[in-house]
C-alpha cells in the first residue's frame, strides 16, 4: 500500500519541515523518544502526510526530524499549535544551534525520469523556479546526513 505522501507528491504541491539537531550528551534517547511522540501526534493532524525521526549512523547524537504537509494552510495551523511549541522546546535543548527549514516540493518524478536520463533524453527536464525570477543556488543549504530510521520499519 502506498503512503499518503506518495499519493500527494504526484498530485499536488507539498511542504516539508526539516529539523536537524545535535542532542546533548546522555540525552539522546530521551530526545529521540520525545521526537517520536511528536511524530506520532503529527500523523493524526489534518494535512500531515507523514512524519519521521532518524539518527545519523556515524553519530547517534545527530538527529533529524521531518514532516510532510499537503498544503500551506494546514502547515500554518500546525505552526500555531501546542505540538509545535513542544518541538521548539526540544530544539532549545540541542547541544548546538539547530537547523529548521521548510521545503516546498513542487514536482516529483518517478522511474521514467531516470530511464530518460540514462538514455540521454532531455525532454521533461526539471525546471527550477525560486519565485523571484532567478535560479536557486546550486548547493543545498542543509547538512549531509547519513541516517537510520529510529522507529518500527514497515
Amino acid at each position: 500500500m502506498k503512503s499518503r505522501w506518495y499519493a500527494s507528491c504526484f498530485t499536488q504541491r507539498m511542504i516539508e519541515l526539516h529539523l536537524y539537531l545535535r542532542a546533548p550528551p546522555r540525552q539522546t534517547q530521551s530526545l529521540v523518544a520525545a521526537l517520536q511522540s511528536l511524530a506520532r501526534l503529527a500523523g493524526l493532524e489534518r494535512g500531515c502526510l507523514e512524519a519521521h525521526v532518524f539518527t545519523e549512523s556515524n553519530d547517534p547524537r545527530h538527529l533529524y526530524y521531518s514532516e510532510a504537509w499537503d498544503a500551506e494552510e494546514n502547515l500554518r495551523s500546525m505552526l500555531r499549535s501546542e505540538r509545535f511549541t513542544h518541538l521548539v522546546e526540544l530544539m532549545e535543548l540541542a547541544a548546538e544551534p539547530p537547523s529548521l527549514a521548510f521545503w516546498t516540493i513542487s514536482e516529483t518524478r518517478g522511474l521514467e525520469f531516470a530511464r530518460q536520463a540514462r538514455q540521454g533524453q532531455s525532454e521533461g527536464a526539471f525546471t527550477f523556479d525560486s519565485g523571484n525570477g532567478s535560479h536557486p543556488e546550486s548547493k543545498v543549504n542543509a547538512p549531509s546526513f547519513l541516517g537510520k530510521a529510529t522507529g518500527p520499519q514497515p
